[in-house]
């Protein structure tokens, strides 16, 4: 893997297992990162202007760059928080041969898992709320039509389904990372 830089997206809607995955594979030594951070914490340190911010559920090339500055020197990342597969494409030019991991779960069940994790952000959301989330970050919401989680899902290499236990999710992961391992040489 020398000289190799390697990235790998997890993309799935809310409440799918991202932060989960990625958490996972944090615990096991591997370099995790979610995009928003950065941004968050260039607006925090007035690296960035709130205004420039287009439209929810899309990051430009100058917001993406706070996170690949971030994970520039690492050879090995497993990222979450991209929209749209021009978002990925740009860490490829910035030199990281690129993949996609999609977990897929079912609506009511990741409303249910949203519902009772109860993040602060996530506090108040019903049913509609949550759908109306889905489809802003699907695209299909009016104003939002940049936004591209579905394709995003469906073009990826490796699909992992999240309708079952976390037990039997963290089995998937386990095969997932063995896969990884062997499959792109990494030690």
């Amino acid at each position: 893997m020398k000289n190799k830089k390697l990235l790998f997206h997890i993309s799935g809607e809310k409440g799918s297992g991202k932060s989960t995955l990625l958490s996972w594979f944090a615990d096991d030594g591997y370099f995790t990162t979610e995009v928003r951070l950065h941004l968050e914490k260039a607006l925090k340190d007035g690296e960035f202007v709130a205004d420039k911010i287009p439209i929810k559920f899309w990051w430009t090339e100058e917001m993406v760059k706070f996170c690949q500055d971030y994970i520039k020197e690492h050879t090995l990342v497993f990222l979450t928080g991209l929209y749209h597969k021009d978002e990925l494409a740009y860490f490829k030019s910035a030199g990281y041969d690129t993949h996609s991991i999609g977990v897929i779960c079912d609506e009511i069940l990741r409303y249910k898992r949203i519902i009772k994790r109860a993040r602060d952000c996530e506090i108040k959301l019903n049913l509609e709320n949550l759908r109306e989330k889905d489809r802003k970050r699907n695209g299909t919401e009016a104003g939002f039509e940049k936004s591209d989680i579905s394709n995003l899902i469906r073009y990826s290499e490796i699909i992992l389904f999240n309708n079952n236990s976390v037990k039997e999710f963290r089995q998937e992961y386990l095969k997932l990372r063995k896969y990884i391992l062997y499959a792109y040489r990494i030690k």
